[in-house]
This record gives C-alpha cells, sequence and structure tokens, in this order.
C-alpha cells in the first residue's frame, strides 16, 4: 500500500509504495532528492494526521499569496536512475556568483615590470595594488579563488620589480653623491 509523504522542500505530499519507505526518491514536482520516512503522526493504514494542522501556513496571512515555487535548473522531466542518485550523493562543490578574477592581466604586468624598459615601474605598481587587493577580495569570499596563483605570482613579480627600481635608483643617487 502506498503511503502519503510530504517533500522536505515544496511540501506536496507524494504517494510512495512501502517497499521505497527508508530509500531515496525524488519529487516531481521540485525535483528535491531525499530519502523517504513515514511521519510518526500518520495513521498507515487511513494516512490521516493525528494532530491538528495549525490554521494557515506561517508565511500566510489572509490576504497574501504563497511564495512561488522553486524551480530547480533541470529541465529534463525523465526518472532518476542509479546513476544520478550516486551524483546527487556525491558532495559537489558549492557554485557561488563570484565577481572575476583578473590574474592574467596581474601576471602580465607582472612580467612586464621585470622585463619591458620602458614605463616597468608603472607596472610594478599596478600588479603590486591590483594584486593586493584582488587577493583581499578572494580571501573575503568575494571574488573567484580560481586565479589565485597568477594573482599571488603577478604581485610578487611586481613587488620585486619595485624593490629594483628603489635599489637602482638609491645605487644612482649614492653614485653621484660620491663624485659630487
Amino acid at each position: 500500500m502506498a503511503q502519503l509523504i510530504p517533500c522536505p522542500d515544496c511540501k506536496k505530499q507524494l504517494q510512495v509504495p512501502d517497499e521505497l519507505l527508508g530509500k531515496l526518491v525524488q519529487c516531481p514536482e521540485c525535483r528535491q532528492t531525499f530519502t523517504a520516512h513515514l511521519r510518526e503522526d500518520v495513521i498507515p493504514s487511513t494516512g490521516i494526521t493525528t494532530s491538528p494542522s495549525p490554521p494557515h501556513a506561517p508565511w500566510q496571512s489572509d490576504d497574501s499569496k504563497p511564495p512561488p515555487k522553486k524551480r530547480r535548473r533541470d529541465d529534463d522531466d525523465r526518472e532518476p536512475d542509479d546513476e544520478d542518485r550516486d551524483r546527487n550523493r556525491s558532495r559537489r562543490p558549492i557554485k557561488r556568483n563570484f565577481a572575476p578574477h583578473k590574474g592574467e592581466m596581474i601576471l602580465i604586468f607582472g612580467l612586464l615590470s621585470l622585463f619591458a624598459p620602458a614605463f616597468s615601474i608603472v607596472f610594478a605598481l599596478l600588479a603590486w595594488i591590483m594584486g593586493s587587493a584582488d587577493l583581499r577580495e578572494m580571501r573575503e569570499g568575494r571574488m573567484d579563488p580560481s586565479g589565485e596563483g597568477m594573482t599571488q605570482a603577478g604581485r610578487i613579480m611586481g613587488m620585486v620589480s619595485v624593490g629594483l627600481h628603489l635599489f637602482g635608483i638609491l645605487a644612482c643617487c649614492g653614485f653621484y653623491g660620491f663624485i659630487f
């Protein structure tokens, strides 16, 4: 005999056969996969709840509408097979909307600051400042962390180039100071 089980996501009542109790099922409405458990307050033979339900859901007021249903990105309506269930069980990284990183540009600025004689101090300062700002954004979770290596490399090249420029300026000043 089929049991009525509420979906934990959309609260739709699903008829689940007894042999699927304790196993993974998928709600056809919201496509949420969950383990089907018989609620303790439901009488199995009738499907009637023993505790009275509240007069209205907490989100409802007398003149309000229910919130819109969440729709998953999965647009196909096929039934899940064992491979889909295994894929749902595996841990997936949480996808967030990050700002894009500028790792390539910072790395190029760092390389130009070391190997291009014209405007090299400008590129060095840009690589250092932009790299530091981007790394701070990545640590705070607002920027895509996949470009962290390139950003770090470009920032270090910019710092080394600024150091070499300062050493060169001090050496020139020292040389002219010694001569005069």
